[in-house]
């Protein structure tokens, strides 16, 4: 069922006009933004995304931070503070002109990798804890932990509709790249089909409510953390904590085959879960797409990405990352991963390694300095007592340029 809602008219809220960004030299650590609140940093990575152009990589992590890193050389080049709880959900926009992130603050941001300003905010009533951008880039959605997924317009920052029907919190979602609909997983054990080319097509004239899908997938045992469309749009995937990965059609919401049942199947959480990109166009002309070109990478809590075949299901490739696997990433054309862990990294692999090349070729490291307590007091830092004193100087020099803002 669908209903109409009026949008309310509410003052617009002051948003920030830059992100509070420190040149990273490699460190995660961070300031408290208002007040003066002690507060620890670790650097567990939660979120990894390549950018469509394939020379960086965002990372987002447990101490509220989104780092840019040189993709070829694993450089770190900046590192923004914006965000006020942990940043679990990253997308480059096609033309890698902005980036979303979004936090367990119940904020999702579009800002400028470059010059850091921040273009759109949305806000929602609960920690988002996923999130999608739509291909034309002009819609995004957000999933939250009290149970709604919303799809929002990014030119004006409205509310287009709420999809209501989970029993738990919206752990996933993801667009259709063909239009039309829309796709969530819950920790209800269910994903969903939606149907929002209504509401996305009224705009912010009016406020949609979608309390039905199209069709509901069950299948799995546990909460579902991660989901995807195909390049195409036809089928789609979805990830769970009962340690498996399933193909679906998108049409009829029908399962195709689970991952590894012929063997090689993860033995832990599958957290994380990409779709090899289409392949792009040489001298103007598109390569044709074959069915052996449709993988699907995961990654899992046993510390191990897998590249499947979606069309048969059988495993192609196991990367050991060593931590608890979060988030995963292709590169644009398919050469390169990216994995993203607790352990405090993120590792670039190419994505058909020889077996003589099964190392990863960069690893990103964000926890060169143990988790700091720190407190800020207008423009002075305190530190705790047990942080040693070539900390404190490290610390000092890292953040001094920006200690007054």
């Amino acid at each position: 069922m669908v209903r109409k809602e009026h949008h309310d008219t509410h003052p617009h809220k002051s948003r920030p006009s830059s992100l509070l960004a420190l040149q990273a030299d490699g460190s995660q650590l961070s300031l408290a933004r208002e007040g003066s609140r002690t507060r620890t940093f670790n650097s567990e990575i939660e979120a990894v995304a390549f950018s469509p152009k394939g020379d960086e990589v965002a990372t987002g992590s447990s101490d509220n931070a989104t780092t840019i890193w040189n993709a070829a050389s694993g450089s770190a080049l900046r590192t923004f503070y914006y965000h006020q709880g942990k940043v679990d959900a990253i997308s480059y926009s096609p033309d890698a002109g902005m980036i979303l992130t979004a936090s367990k603050d119940g904020r999702a941001t579009i800002w400028d990798p470059t010059s850091t300003l921040v273009d759109q905010e949305f806000n929602d009533t609960g920690p988002i804890d996923s999130i999608a951008l739509s291909r034309s880039a002009t819609h995004i959605m957000t999933g939250s932990d009290n149970k709604l997924a919303k799809v929002w317009d990014t030119r004006n920052g409205k509310l287009l509709c709420t999809l209501s029907g989970h029993e738990k919190g919206v752990t996933a979602v993801a667009f259709n790249p063909e239009g039309g609909d829309a796709l969530t997983g819950s920790q209800d054990f269910t994903a969903k089909i939606w149907g929002v080319d209504e509401c996305i097509a009224a705009g912010e004239r009016v406020h949609f409510r979608i309390d039905k899908a199209k069709y509901t997938l069950k299948g799995h045992t546990e909460a579902v953390n991660a989901v995807a469309y195909s390049p195409y749009g036809r089928w789609l995937v979805t990830a769970s904590e009962d340690f498996t990965a399933r193909i679906w059609d998108a049409n009829t919401g029908k399962p195709l085959r689970v991952f590894g049942v012929d063997g090689g199947s993860h033995l832990g959480p599958v957290h994380a879960i990409a779709w090899k990109p289409p392949p792009g166009d040489v001298g103007g002309l598109a390569i044709k797409w074959h069915p052996d070109q449709d993988l699907v990478l995961t990654g899992s809590g046993d510390g191990t990405a897998k590249i499947w075949s979606a069309h048969t299901g059988l495993l192609q490739h196991t990367f050991n990352h060593g931590g608890q696997v979060t988030s995963v990433s292709w590169d644009p054309d398919g050469s390169r991963i990216i994995t993203g862990s607790k352990d405090g990294t993120a590792k670039i692999w190419r994505s058909m390694p020889s077996f003589a090349a099964q190392l990863p070729l960069i690893t990103l490291r964000g926890n060169l300095i143990p988790p700091v307590n720190m407190t800020r007091d207008k423009n002075h830092i305190v530190f705790g007592a047990d942080v040693d004193q070539s900390t404190k100087d490290f610390v000092l020099s890292t953040v001094k340029d920006h200690i007054g803002r």
